[in-house]
């Protein structure tokens, strides 16, 4: 399970590219994560986690500690 903060993380992850044009609400919560952050649908190119790897990016949404692993 996510923990409270990964969720609140996410929420305003989409929230912000919502507001920037980079996601488009689909109609509910579930269907915006589902087109666009569903594991299924993610791009995992190395671009995507070169930011990650030269600490440009706070943490990793539940990756961020081993209790949320």
């Amino acid at each position: 399970m996510l923990s409270v903060e990964a969720l609140d993380k996410i929420r305003e992850t989409m929230n912000l590219l919502i507001k920037d044009d980079r996601m488009e609400w689909q109609g509910s919560l579930k269907e915006t994560y589902r087109k666009y952050l569903h594991p299924d649908n993610l791009d995992y190119s190395t671009d995507l986690w070169k930011p990650t790897w030269t600490n440009e990016v706070l943490d990793v949404f539940q990756l961020d500690t081993t209790v949320n692993l």
